[in-house]
Order: C-alpha cells, then structure tokens, then sequence
C-alpha cells in the first residue's frame, strides 16, 4: 500500500513538473551561427519558436532548433538534457580554510549552473541538526557540523542571479560556498530578502 502511494505521488510530482513553467539552467554557452546553450530542463516543456526570457537580464529569445542526444527535434520535456539554438541574442549571461565563519566572510556561492561571489551579512540563529529548533540567536559564527540561519549578498553590486526557494523547487533551491577550491558550506534558500 505504502508502495503504491508512493509510486503515484512520484507520477503526480512528475506531472506538476511537465506542467509547470519552463525553466533550464543553463550550463555552456557557445557561438556558431548562432547562440547555442545547453541544459537540463528542470521544469515545463518547449518547442521550435516558442518565445522565453533570459534570466537575470529578462532577454526575450526565439528558440530557432532543438537537439536531444545530438538529434533536431521540434519539442522537449521536463528532465531531458538538451541543446538550443536561439534568435534574438545580444547577451545572455551564463564564475587553506579557516575554523569559523563570521560576519564578512567572502565565498563563492555556486547554484546549479550559477557561480557567484558572496559575502556573509547576518548570522540570524544557530540550529539544532537533530530537532531543527533554534538554539541561539546572533552567534558571532558558525563553526564545522554547526547548521545556521544566515544573510548573505552579492560581492558585486548591481549584479543579479536567478534562484528558486527549496519548497518550491528542491533540485534547483540548493546551493554550496566554496573557498579556495573548497566547499566549505552546503544548504537550501529558504527566503529571498530584497
């Protein structure tokens, strides 16, 4: 019985995917005669001249052709990686460890296909692992196997990415902080504050 239900709370998740908004992180991006990106489709489908926006410079595009496993095609779902080649290009954007972690450190915030400079700006609370209840409010750092609630910004000013919340899209609400070529951090974005 367990089983079962399981079985169609995947199909239905599986079917909200297919059915919901098109989105693909993009991974490569190349000329030829045209800009060619590549990806996996996180969410909806598309075909052969729809229209979609570029993200975060909200760029609208024509998809021109579509390749699955180095075939054209004229559409594609949800899970498939693929290529496009688009119209209507300008630009699309697609960059020794201490022991604790304090307000102002710098790190390198990697997000799907998103590489970014960050800075921490609020400790907000430190967090049990095994009940989730907050356990002490504006700590003056986080240390190794501590879990914490924390604000962080972008290093370069102006400048801005694309993310989604973990409840609404667990695969593409992730992130991790690397630091000279080391993850020192992992975690889900919970809120978007600005």
């Amino acid at each position: 019985d367990a089983l079962l239900d399981r079985y169609f709370y995947t199909v239905q998740k599986r079917n909200d995917m297919i059915i919901g908004s098109f989105r693909m992180p993009v991974v490569k991006q190349y000329e030829e005669m045209d800009t060619i990106v590549i990806g996996e489709i996180e969410s909806g489908d598309c075909r052969v001249d729809d229209q979609c926006l570029t993200m975060p410079n909200c760029a609208r595009v024509e998809i021109k052709n579509i390749y699955y496993e180095d075939r054209e095609t004229d559409s594609c779902v949800c899970a498939q990686n693929i290529r496009f080649a688009l119209k209507n290009v300008e630009e699309v954007t697609i960059i020794n460890h201490q022991s604790k972690i304090y307000v102002g450190y710098s790190a390198v915030l990697h997000i799907h296909a998103t590489v970014v400079g960050v800075q921490l700006k609020i400790l907000i609370t430190l967090i049990d692992r095994k009940t989730g209840e907050e356990t002490l409010e504006n700590p003056k750092y986080i240390k190794q196997d501590q879990v914490a609630m924390a604000i962080f910004e972008l290093s370069q000013s102006g400048q801005t990415i694309c993310m989604e919340l973990f409840e609404h899209f667990p695969r593409l609400g992730r992130f991790a902080l690397c630091h000279e070529d080391r993850t020192v951090a992992v975690g889900k974005f919970l809120k978007i504050i600005g």
